[in-house]
């Protein structure tokens, strides 16, 4: 249990160590970072998919409320899957 909580603490002190870091490259570039990073994250790609995933849940929660039939999916791994197979069938067709 020691181990866990050593090991939590390292990382946290990682991440704060990284943000300060951030943070002196930032206002040596002159950019005004004296109380939050002005830079954005580098890759929102996992947040992009979550955020619109909660939208879609919103979405369709409203729908089920007022009994009105839920359209399907898009934002799935399957559907996406799906999407992109029959993107390389749709070529692969094209091509013959």
């Amino acid at each position: 249990l020691i181990w866990v909580f050593l090991v939590n603490m390292s990382l946290l002190l990682g991440a704060e160590l990284n943000t300060e870091l951030e943070r002196g490259r930032e206002l040596q570039a002159g950019i005004p970072a004296e109380i939050q990073l002005q830079l954005p994250p580098r890759d929102t790609t996992l947040s992009d998919i979550t955020q619109n995933t909660a939208h879609i849940d919103e979405q369709h929660g409203i729908l089920l409320r007022h009994g009105e039939p839920l359209p399907a999916r898009t934002d799935t791994l399957i559907a996406r899957a799906r999407e992109t197979l029959q993107s390389i069938r749709a070529r692969i067709r094209d091509h013959k």
